[in-house]
């Protein structure tokens, strides 16, 4: 399964990333980091739901 981010939702994270960024830049690449795991977490749990159908 692909996750496909539309251009408005990448365009949403970057600016959720740019405010806290500005007043916390290391929270920011946490911010950013946990929401590529949670969406790779995401792609293997709808593989492995497929899998166990």
């Amino acid at each position: 399964m692909r996750i496909i981010l539309l251009p408005y939702a990448i365009a949403d994270l970057k600016e959720i990333k740019d405010f806290i960024a500005k007043e916390n830049p290391a929270a920011s690449r946490k911010v950013a980091q946990r929401i590529k795991k949670s969406l790779h977490l995401l792609k293997n749990a709808s593989l492995f739901r497929h899998c166990q159908s």
